[in-house]
C-alpha cells in the first residue's frame, strides 16, 4: 500500500539565532533554489544562441531583491530564456538602454575581462540643460573623483571621503537647442561609478533633465534624506519643480555598447533606440539623434 505524500510545510527561520555555519549552508542550500520567471515582456534588440541584448526600461531593477522575488530584468530574461543567462554589466534603476546576456558561460570570463580592463566601449546619450556656443561634435572631458554624499547614497565629486575614488565621462555635443535652452550629449565613460555621468554632468552646470537627484530644475530640494529615499525608488513621488511633463523620466539612455567577439577576436555592437519619452522631448526640443 502506497503511502500519502505529504506536502512541504513551510518554516519560518529567524536567522539572527543561527550559528555562523548554519548560515553559511543555509546561504549554500538557498543558491540551489531557481530564480522566479517573469513572463513580463522584454525588448529584444539582438539575440541568437549566444547573447541576448535587450532594451531596458526605467524603473525595473537588474536583480531581484532575493531569490524568491521577481520583478527584475534578470527574471524577465529567465522568463523569455527558460533559464538563467549570464548578466555582463549593469545599468542604474533609473536608466534605460542595451543590457547583455551571455547564454553561454564560456563567453563570460573573457567579456568581463574586457570590462575590467575598459576594453569595452559604451555609448550613452543625454538630454541637458544648458547651452553652449561651442561647435556640434565638440568633445570635452570631466576627469573628477567621485564619492558618496556624508548624509545619503547621493554622489558628489570629491576626494575627501574615504570611499572617493576616480572617475572620467568624455562628453561630445551631438545636437543643440538655443530655443529650448537644451542639448543632446553623448557621454562615454571611461571608469565605473555610481551615478557617474549623472554627477559629472551635474559638475559641468550641463545637468541631465529628468534628473530629480542631480538638477534642481525637478529637485525642489526634498525635506529629509527618507523623502529622497522615497523618491528614487517610487517615482510617482518625485515633485518635478518644472511642470513641462515631457521632462518626466531620466534622459538618460544607454546607447550603445561594443566590446570583442571571445570567439572571433572581431568588434561587435548592440544598439538600443531611446524609450519614448526621450524621443518625444527630443522632437520637442528640435534635438536629433545621431545614426547608428
Amino acid at each position: 500500500m502506497k503511502r500519502a505524500r505529504q506536502e512541504a510545510r513551510p518554516y519560518n527561520i529567524d536567522v539572527s539565532k543561527l550559528t555562523s555555519v548554519q548560515r553559511e549552508e543555509l546561504r549554500r542550500k538557498s543558491k540551489s533554489i531557481p530564480l522566479v520567471a517573469d513572463k513580463e515582456p522584454l525588448e529584444i534588440v539582438f539575440e541568437d544562441d549566444r547573447f541576448l541584448a535587450v532594451n531596458k526600461p526605467s524603473y525595473v531593477k537588474m536583480h531581484p531583491s532575493h531569490r524568491f522575488e521577481g520583478g527584475s530584468l534578470l527574471n524577465r530574461a529567465i522568463g523569455h530564456c527558460g533559464f538563467t543567462p549570464w548578466l555582463l554589466h549593469r545599468l542604474d534603476m533609473h536608466t534605460t538602454g542595451v543590457v547583455l546576456f551571455a547564454k553561454k558561460k564560456k563567453l563570460c570570463h573573457p567579456i568581463m575581462r574586457q570590462f575590467m580592463a575598459g576594453r569595452v566601449e559604451k555609448e550613452y546619450l543625454c538630454v541637458v540643460d544648458g547651452y553652449s556656443p561651442e561647435a556640434r561634435d565638440t568633445t570635452f572631458a570631466i576627469d573628477a573623483p567621485i564619492q558618496r554624499h556624508t548624509i545619503s547614497f547621493v554622489r558628489e565629486v570629491g576626494s575627501s571621503g574615504k570611499d572617493s575614488k576616480p572617475a572620467k565621462t568624455v562628453y561630445t555635443i551631438l545636437d543643440k537647442s538655443s530655443e529650448k535652452k537644451m542639448m543632446l550629449l553623448r557621454a562615454a565613460p571611461q571608469t565605473g561609478r555610481t551615478h557617474q555621468i549623472r554627477v559629472h554632468a551635474k559638475e559641468c552646470s550641463l545637468p541631465i533633465v529628468g534628473d530629480d537627484l542631480y538638477n534642481e530644475k525637478e529637485f525642489n530640494m526634498y525635506a529629509s534624506y527618507d523623502e529622497i529615499s522615497a523618491a528614487a525608488h517610487k517615482p510617482e513621488l518625485t515633485r518635478f519643480g518644472d511642470k513641462n511633463p515631457l521632462r518626466k523620466g531620466l534622459k538618460l539612455h544607454a546607447w550603445k555598447i561594443t566590446l570583442r567577439d571571445p570567439e572571433s577576436n572581431e568588434r561587435i555592437s548592440f544598439c538600443a533606440p531611446p524609450p519614448g519619452h526621450m524621443q518625444d522631448l527630443l522632437e520637442w526640443s528640435g534635438l536629433s539623434l545621431p545614426e547608428q
